[in-house]
């Protein structure tokens, strides 16, 4: 029998989002040890991090930071950044636009392309429930990884297999 086939689909914003409320330190090495404990001894075909660059002539520093951070994770073997974009409004804090549906759009596509037997979402958010019962109908199995403190009900209906990050 084949090995199973397995792509990560990881929300950095929200995981990010919840990491810091809970008071942890996320960096680099971190996104790789829980990509390897999540996968186990299946076959990872790639791990995708959805995030947004900041502009880097209205924060340089976090520009940097962020870059840097960037190509910590992108030295690894199959991992793979890909970029939404920050959206700066005049009356409240930069957002980022185009994140979740590059997320889903990816779930679904690669799902069509038969790359992968199982999606593991890293993300509470809900909204991501909506595309899951197509990549089900596909014959792919969909794992989702959370905090307990993000957990979406809709998410954890709608998934195979769901399981809480532990905080460490």
């Amino acid at each position: 029998m084949a090995q199973e086939k397995v792509m990560v689909f990881i929300d950095m914003a929200n995981v990010y989002k919840t990491a810091k409320k809970l008071g942890l330190h996320i960096d680099a090495e971190w996104y790789k040890k829980l990509v390897k404990e999540i996968v186990g001894d299946r076959k990872l075909v790639r791990a995708y991090f959805y995030t947004a660059m900041p502009d880097q002539t209205k924060e340089p520093e976090n520009y940097r930071k962020t870059r840097s951070f960037i190509d910590a994770l992108e030295s690894s073997p199959y991992f793979e950044v890909r970029l939404g974009r920050l959206f700066y409004p005049a009356s409240s804090k930069p957002f980022t636009k185009g994140v979740d549906v590059k997320l889903a759009t990816d779930m679904l596509e690669y799902a069509n392309r038969e790359l992968y037997d199982t999606a593991i979402l890293v993300s509470g958010d809900g909204d991501f429930a909506y595309v899951l019962p197509f990549i089900k109908g596909k014959g792919k199995h969909i794992e989702n990884v959370y905090f307990r403190k993000d957990l979406s009900y809709d998410l954890q209906r709608k998934s195979d297999l769901f399981r809480e990050i532990q905080a460490k």
